[in-house]
């Protein structure tokens, strides 16, 4: 996609001009379409013209972009289901014990929705390693149906879960706005235009929101002015 999409669009533009290549290159993604494998293609090289940008300049990518914060809080994310108890524990408490990060982040909805009791019993174990005192967020990845999603959400509640990302998947609006027990997050791959151009948008979506560069077309998508 990048090679055979974009490439030619960017090839001897100033690539200080970050703004004036994205807008190029999401013309020419139009047809194409934007979400999934093309908006991490643009993704990419919106992202390298960034870093290319900032290294001349001496800049932190940060101040470039303008910073609002002086900093930002971490989380440790991963936890993926793929994990056994073993390396989920290992992983845990690397984060926790040995690099202090106080909030952490763990993956449910194995097996696409087969069985939340299983999902239920891995939050259990993680809340077991980590304490009291990390916060613990949870990501399903788009994997339950509604009613699915609103039952774990009230279990949730029981383990001091900060927020349930992606109950079910980012594309059912009515669904997320469903998930009342533990704040609902969504939009990681959310693409333009339904998702951060405007504040409709955004708060028909879900409590908070959470936009993935390397997913829904770059660090520009999100800076996108209202219309």
């Amino acid at each position: 996609m990048v090679e055979g999409q974009l490439a030619g669009v960017v090839e001897g533009r100033d690539a200080s001009g970050v703004g004036g290549c994205w807008t190029a290159m999401r013309s020419t993604l139009r047809n194409v379409g934007c979400p999934g494998v093309a908006g991490m293609a643009l993704s990419a090289v919106d992202c390298a013209l960034w870093d290319l940008k900032a290294k001349p300049l001496g800049q932190p990518l940060q101040r470039l972009l303008g910073a609002v914060h002086d900093d930002v809080p971490v989380d440790g994310s991963g936890g993926f289901t793929t994990y056994d108890d073993r390396q989920l524990e290992r992983q845990l408490s690397q984060w926790v014990n040995a690099e202090r990060i106080p909030r952490v982040k763990v993956k449910i909805g194995e097996s696409r929705r087969s069985d939340p009791e299983r999902d239920l019993r891995r939050v259990a174990f993680a809340r077991e390693i980590i304490g009291p005192a990390t916060e613990l967020f949870v990501d399903a990845n788009g994997a339950y149906n509604v009613g699915q999603a609103r039952r774990v959400a009230e279990r949730l509640a029981s383990y001091d879960v900060t927020w349930f990302e992606e109950p079910v998947s980012s594309d059912d609006l009515s669904g997320l706005r469903s998930v009342h027990s533990v704040p609902a997050l969504s939009g990681c791959r959310t693409p333009p235009p339904t998702g951060f151009d405007s504040p409709r948008a955004v708060r028909r979506r879900s409590p908070m929101i959470e936009p993935a560069t390397v997913l829904v077309g770059a660090e520009r998508e999100t800076q996108q002015p209202s219309r």
